[in-house]
């Protein structure tokens, strides 16, 4: 299980308990036109922690869910989700939702900085993917600020996602 704090956050394994504020924000329209997966009950919400995550960093061709969570409120206002390519053991994509209401504050920026620390110290990870629809301009702001650069579609296809097939790649090598 992962734990990870800053100043602001903490960063955790989602869980039950968090289906309702998971709910919440997952399914806000505007929050969500980039993702491929928005829940239309609690019950999804709730599927969706239950069976479709590993509680097990690190094994292959499996997705992990944090949870961020504000240190003042303990409120979850985002997740984070982790990838572990199958046959890559240094690459993971990273996804990623906050709340249309904590957005623009940091909290993206704050989260993804220490998990990419985390990954990379605990599990040797050193290429970080996240695929990014082209109208999706404070995300592709957000990965830039990280340091991932983007990717020309032809120079590395193992890396795309064929239901996602008009995201930008971008890329961070460390």
């Amino acid at each position: 299980m992962i734990e990870l704090k800053t100043e602001r956050l903490i960063l955790r394994h989602l869980n039950a308990d968090d289906a309702p504020d998971f709910f919440e924000y997952r399914s806000e329209p505007e929050a969500n036109k980039f993702q491929g997966w928005i829940p239309k009950t609690l019950q999804d919400a709730e599927n969706f922690i239950r069976y479709r995550i590993s509680e097990k960093p690190n094994i292959p061709d499996t997705w992990i869910q944090l949870g961020i969570i504000l240190k003042s409120s303990g409120k979850l206002i985002g997740d984070i989700g982790v990838y572990f390519l199958p046959d890559k053991d240094i690459e993971v994509r990273l996804g990623y939702t906050l709340s249309r209401d904590h957005q623009g504050s940091g909290y993206a920026t704050e989260a993804l900085k220490i998990l990419i620390d985390h990954l990379m110290i605990a599990f040797g990870k050193t290429r970080f993917i996240a695929l990014i629809a082209p109208e999706n301009l404070p995300s592709i702001r957000l990965v830039k600020r990280l340091g991932f650069i983007l990717i020309e579609k032809d120079t590395d296809p193992e890396s795309r996602d064929d239901a996602y097939p008009e995201d930008l790649l971008y890329v961070l090598n460390i």
